[in-house]
């Protein structure tokens, strides 16, 4: 869903110019993309989350076309962004050596799968995960081994 936010004539006319831009985009409409496009003091602001990094991307050329000059903050949210940096976090700490973990992020709301030792292995993985900003929610499907 593409929505908008504005209080001035000249930021309604800004704003919904993008989401004329955005809203055209099958891509954008179909894909279950949650984007507030807001705009106030001649900042156009496009906030929410979106599925892919091509859907980011495609979703910050189409409201830079529709800038008409006021500058554009990009601050929607991707799964793969997000699914990437959870691996990161679980990749990089020390507490989740021996682990076999995947993430699947669907909208914000991650699924935490595999195996780990322990349930103190658990508990660190999980609060690795919901500590990545723009995540919603995690949900447990770890197999604790011992």
């Amino acid at each position: 869903m593409i929505s908008i936010s504005a209080t001035t004539e000249d930021a309604k006319d800004v704003a919904f110019r993008a989401f004329d831009f955005l809203s055209e985009e099958q891509a954008l409409r179909t894909t279950t993309s949650d984007i507030l496009i807001e705009a106030a003091d001649g900042q156009l602001v496009l906030k929410g989350r979106v599925r892919t990094n091509n859907l980011r991307g495609l979703a910050h050329r189409l409201a830079q076309a529709a800038s008409n000059g006021w500058q554009l903050h990009d601050e929607l949210v991707s799964d793969d962004e997000l699914a990437l940096e959870i691996g990161s976090r679980l990749a990089m700490d020390p507490r989740m050596a021996g682990t076999d973990i995947r993430s699947e992020v669907y909208m914000g709301s991650v699924n935490l799968k595999g195996r780990v030792h322990t349930t103190a292995q658990r508990d660190a993985a999980l609060e690795l995960a919901g500590s990545v900003p723009g995540v919603g929610s995690v949900n447990n499907q770890l197999t604790v081994l011992d």
